[in-house]
């Protein structure tokens, strides 16, 4: 079953659902907003993190996130701080 979850949270919060990722063997990729301006930045970081072959574009990107089979971890925790910065070109 998948579950996915979107959660706002502090400095704090970070560190402890960091920390139940680990406990929980999860495959954890953490992002720093304000690095990350642009689609094309982040579909490469992302490429390059989760080990996608292609991910020119949402399509190719999308496909390959909802799959990851050749990533063994039970799950995936991205953490995304300073998301106010987050993709702020978007293009």
């Amino acid at each position: 079953m998948i579950k996915n979850e979107i959660l706002r949270v502090n400095t704090i919060d970070i560190l402890e659902l960091e920390k139940n990722a680990k406990k929980n063997e999860c495959y954890i990729v953490n992002i720093q907003g304000d690095n990350i301006q642009t689609k094309k930045s982040f579909l490469e970081l992302m490429a390059e993190k989760f080990l996608l072959p292609d991910s020119t574009g949402w399509d190719s990107f999308t496909d390959w996130m909802t799959d990851l089979s050749w990533i063994d971890n039970p799950c995936f925790c991205i953490i995304i701080k300073d998301y106010i910065d987050f993709l702020k070109k978007r293009y």
